[in-house]
């Protein structure tokens, strides 16, 4: 779960990523109509399970703004993306100062965030139609055919 709620603001924040380079949301929304920040713990179960699909739309989409931020260490969140093959940008929040600013309970979460600073969606655990949601929005700012994300097997919702 999470405290905020849609249509609640958010603040800035700075974190750096695995490639070294420093994010901040300022930036990331200067750049981007809306982002999407997802929320992860190499260890969670739900995170494993999702993380993958949300790379599969970084993928497919150039230039989309997922960025995932991981609550542990450096080290074990680039053997994270390594064993995963994740290609999105992965942002440290090892000490949890901006998991705690978006007031996390749960993992995975993910907020999409619009240019205002105002949450869009909330998606807490994995939720299949929430993230078909995400990758119709992606077809909408991209021009791009949609991406077949899911098959019939993956599950409609995985609490994280």
């Amino acid at each position: 779960m999470t405290a905020l709620n849609i249509k609640d603001s958010v603040t800035d924040f700075n974190l750096i990523g695995l490639n070294g380079e420093e994010y901040s949301l300022l930036r990331l929304l200067a750049k981007y109509e809306e982002i999407c920040l997802v929320f992860f713990k190499v260890t969670c179960p739900t995170c494993i399970f999702t993380l993958p699909y949300v790379n599969s739309l970084f993928e497919y989409y150039p230039e989309a703004p997922i960025f995932a931020i991981s609550q542990d260490n450096q080290a074990d969140s680039l053997i994270f993306k390594q064993k995963y093959n994740l290609n999105l940008p992965i942002l440290i929040d090892e000490n949890l100062k901006v998991s705690e600013q978006f007031k996390l309970t749960n993992v995975p979460t993910t907020f999409e965030i619009k240019a205002n600073y105002i949450i869009k969606n909330i998606i807490i655990g994995f939720s299949k139609p929430d993230y078909e949601k995400i990758n119709i929005n992606l077809v909408n700012l991209t021009r791009l055919p949609k991406i077949e994300l899911f098959n019939d097997k993956v599950p409609v919702y995985k609490p994280g």
